[in-house]
């Protein structure tokens, strides 16, 4: 759908560092928390160019860190390849030895359960259904999180548990 109050022919000249800006800003709403080297890795550009972008425009936020979300109950389910898990240098968000139930052989990435921006566990399904499931954790109250959060996905019916 094309707006009509906008005309289409017409071009915004940014400059080379105007434009990373934007992109900076569009990656931290995006993928946050991150660092400046996830940035980095993403965009293919500097540490120094970055630190310039972020550091020129005080009303910049600072990249934030998983603690800084941490208080809340925020459990969602990601499908595979999602960019969260695939935008960031480091795997800050996932405990080391859990690194290989989500990253599997050949590049393939299952579908993941965050809890406040931490992968917890991942999760199939089938017939675009909620299949199966599975918590690095045994905990109770995190399973009925998810099932919680599949139902207002429309993953599961309501009345199914």
């Amino acid at each position: 759908m094309l707006r009509r109050d906008s005309n289409r022919n017409e071009r915004t000249q940014l400059s080379s560092d105007a434009a990373l800006k934007v992109i900076y800003d569009r990656y931290r709403v995006s993928y946050a928390p991150f660092t400046i080297n996830d940035f980095v890795h993403w965009s293919g550009t500097t540490v120094k160019r970055t630190k310039n972008i972020v550091h020129e425009n005080s009303s910049n936020k600072q990249p934030s860190s998983i603690e800084n979300n941490r208080g809340s109950v925020n459990v969602r389910t990601i499908p595979k390849f999602d960019p969260f898990v695939v935008s960031h240098k480091t795997k800050f968000y996932i405990a080391e030895e859990n690194i290989p139930r989500i990253y599997k052989k050949a590049g393939h990435i299952e579908a993941a359960i965050l809890d406040n921006g931490v992968v917890v566990g991942f999760w199939k399904k089938k017939n675009n259904r909620l299949d199966d499931f599975m918590l690095f954790d045994n905990n109770e109250w995190l399973k009925d999180q998810v099932i919680r959060e599949a139902k207002r996905m429309k993953l599961l019916d309501s009345t199914e548990k």
